[in-house]
C-alpha cells in the first residue's frame, strides 16, 4: 500500500471518528473510548480558535452541506494536525488512530476510507484532499459520519 493510500485511508478514518459530541447516528457517544472525547473536546476548541471558523459552518458540515470555505478547510487540517493524527507531510499516525476507533465502525470505515482515497488519489493539496475526503466519507455513509 502507498504512503498516498495509507494518508487519505487515515484521513478518513478520523472523518469517522472525530465529532461525537454534534452528532450520534449509528456511532453513540458511549462507544467512544475516554482518550477520543477528550480529544475531540480540545480539538475542536484550539481549532475554533486557531481558524476563526464559524461554528455554523460546523453545523453545515453535520448535515452534509460541505461548504467552499477556506476556514472550513483550514478547520479539518487543523483537526488531523493538532490531534497528531497526520504529520505536516499528512502522513498518518494510523496507530494512533486505531487506538480511538469504535469497532461497531471500523471494517465500513475501511472500505469507505479506500474509495474515498481511490477519488481523491490525485488532489494533491493537503486542506483540499482532506476536504474531499470528509466530504466523499459523508456520502457514502451519513450514518456513521461524525464531525465536530
Amino acid at each position: 500500500m502507498s504512503v498516498k493510500m495509507v494518508t487519505a485511508l487515515f484521513l478518513v478514518v478520523v472523518t469517522a471518528i472525530l465529532a461525537m459530541t454534534s452528532v450520534e447516528a449509528i456511532v453513540k457517544q458511549s462507544d467512544f473510548p475516554p482518550k477520543l472525547k477528550e480529544l475531540a473536546i480540545s480539538l475542536h476548541a484550539t481549532c475554533v480558535s486557531k481558524t476563526g471558523i464559524d461554528e455554523a459552518l460546523i453545523d453545515k458540515v453535520l448535515n452534509g452541506e460541505f461548504v467552499e470555505e477556506p476556514k472550513m478547510k483550514a478547520y479539518m487540517t487543523c483537526i488531523l494536525l493538532e490531534g497528531t493524527l497526520i504529520d505536516e507531510k499528512g502522513t498518518p499516525n494510523l496507530e494512533f488512530a486505531t487506538t480511538l476507533i469504535p469497532e461497531n465502525i471500523k471494517e465500513e470505515s475501511m472500505k469507505n476510507i479506500k474509495h474515498c482515497y481511490a477519488v481523491n488519489e490525485d488532489v494533491t493539496d493537503l486542506e483540499e484532499k482532506i476536504f474531499r475526503v470528509f466530504k466523499c466519507y459523508y456520502y457514502i455513509n451519513s450514518d456513521i459520519f461524525i464531525f465536530f
